[in-house]
């Protein structure tokens, strides 16, 4: 949000500095340096005007997300809390139900993915939430067990007659690997067998601060542990 702030800041700032500029006299050499300000506005402008905030077809009316929320509690939740009840010891366990990301984080974490993608010659075609689960050694307390969620680009493949978006990492030398490849992650119907291939990518138990290069997959950015009942 703030970055959106900050750029509408920028060009009226621009603009403000352009009216004081030309109303000075131009043998001070002014004229390179107004059009010089045009064009970071006409950027600027551009950047701005790829922001669409028209109400999104896939907006659900709340009552609906009571029920998807209710039916994942009846179909998951229990299930989960359960077994790893039995199977960590924790009586006061409670499966994760939601995760809080910070806006300006998002952004950023968007931004940093423009970026390295075009120095690569990549085209991002949107991203894949992966779901996934911190170990039982997990290092950081109250996270062991929990579900969470891991963040990827993902570039358009042809696979056989249809395309798919596959979420992808970078190299150090800005090479393309898809996580199916990098870490075994193969959703169903994606390859041959069908339904017998299931989500593999289960555990994902290295912190967002331990890898370094050119990664583009992102954990918890800043958002809160996840936690239960939230």
């Amino acid at each position: 949000m703030n970055t959106l702030i900050n750029a509408t800041k920028t060009i009226v700032i621009l603009g403000i500095l352009m009216l004081i500029t030309s109303s000075c006299d131009h043998e001070q050499g002014n004229d390179k340096y107004i059009k010089e300000l045009e064009q970071k506005i006409v950027e600027l402008k551009k950047e701005l005007g790829q922001l669409d905030d028209s109400k999104p077809g896939n907006i659900i009316d709340p009552k609906f997300a009571a029920q998807l929320y209710n039916n994942y509690d009846t179909t998951r939740v229990k299930w989960t809390d359960r077994h790893i009840r039995q199977r960590s010891g924790q009586e006061e366990f409670n499966a994760t139900r939601s995760l809080y990301y910070n806006l300006d984080s998002l952004h950023n974490y968007l931004a940093y993915i423009k970026r390295i993608s075009k120095k690569a010659g990549v085209d991002p075609s949107g991203l894949r939430f992966y779901f996934g689960s911190y170990s039982s050694k997990y290092n950081r307390k109250g996270y062991a067990y929990r579900q969470t969620i891991f963040i990827a680009p993902t570039i358009a493949k042809a696979v056989g007659k249809d395309t798919m978006n596959l979420g992808y990492t970078l190299s150090d030398d800005f090479k393309v690997e898809l996580l199916r490849d990098k870490i075994g992650t193969v959703a169903r119907n994606q390859e041959s067998g069908g339904g017998a291939n299931m989500q593999k990518a289960g555990f994902f138990s290295i912190s967002a601060s331990s890898y370094g290069g050119n990664s583009t997959v992102a954990n918890e950015l800043t958002g809160t542990p996840p936690k239960g009942d939230q």
